[in-house]
């Protein structure tokens, strides 16, 4: 028998492709900047941590095991792990949903041409906390 080529936990493999297109895409959209100028700005790490962050809850709800991303291996569940004051450093913890709607919302607007792409988008009171 020929052995499948597809991966054990395909729904899990994609969903962690998923949470980190949906995060770089949507954070370069609304900012109209490249992956590299987005992350040399601690606020917008901080806010692409809390769409993972609550994408991942959004996973566990639906019962999805989220496989590490081929891409660089990242493990979703050993990133957001703890809460000790180390952690919190390491990735910026700050939790405040729902990051993903107001994400959603400021694309269509871009879409709609009632808001520019920019970096001053991060300012929006979406991100307030940050």
């Amino acid at each position: 028998m020929k052995e499948s080529l597809l991966p054990a936990n395909i729904l899990g493999e994609l969903y962690s492709k998923l949470i980190i297109n949906s995060s770089i895409n949507s954070l370069g959209v609304i900012t109209g900047a490249t992956l590299g100028k987005l992350l040399a700005v601690r606020k917008i790490r901080s806010i692409f941590i809390a769409l993972m962050r609550e994408a991942m809850a959004v996973a566990e709800a639906m019962g999805i095991k989220v496989e590490a991303t081929t891409g660089g291996r990242l493990d979703y569940c050993q990133f957001l792990a703890g809460s000790g004051p180390f952690q919190g450093f390491k990735r910026h913890l700050i939790i405040r949903v729902p990051f993903n709607e107001a994400v959603v919302t400021m694309v269509k607007e871009i879409e709609a041409g009632r808001r520019p792409r920019s970096m001053t988008n991060i300012k929006d009171k979406a991100f307030v906390a940050f």
